[in-house]
């Protein structure tokens, strides 16, 4: 599934579709407060490329996976991984709220997010 929103003001339609999403695969409540606030996270930090931002959510028997992009690249031509690498401290941040952060570049600069879902013990 994917949602094309306005770069700026629209965090929290962000948050809405992602708990929405969320709530219909077996994450709990705290796993999906914890993926909006890394998608907050990542809009708020990062310069999106041109007036939009898409926001793509999937899952598999594993994980739940969140794309959100795209993103200017630095004018030095730095790939986005360079780029938050510099912010190591978000990086860090969003590492304790997701299981893995991962970067895309190329024509479509991105940031993958990743939650593992929750098995409940029967």
């Amino acid at each position: 599934m994917s949602v094309v929103l306005p770069a700026e003001g629209f965090t929290n339609v962000a948050r809405l579709v992602t708990g929405g999403f969320g709530s219909q695969l077996a994450l709990g409540f705290d796993a999906i407060d914890d993926v909006q606030l890394a998608i907050e996270v990542v809009l708020r930090s990062l310069p999106v490329r041109g007036t939009h931002a898409t926001l793509a959510l999937s899952s598999d028997s594993e994980s739940l996976t969140v794309t959100v992009g795209p993103f200017e690249l630095d004018p030095t031509g730095e790939p986005l991984n360079q780029v938050f690498r510099d912010h190591r401290d978000l990086g860090t941040y969003l590492g304790r709220l997701v299981d893995s952060v991962e970067t895309l570049d190329g024509a479509w600069p991105a940031v993958v997010l990743r939650k593992k879902l929750e098995v409940s013990g029967v």
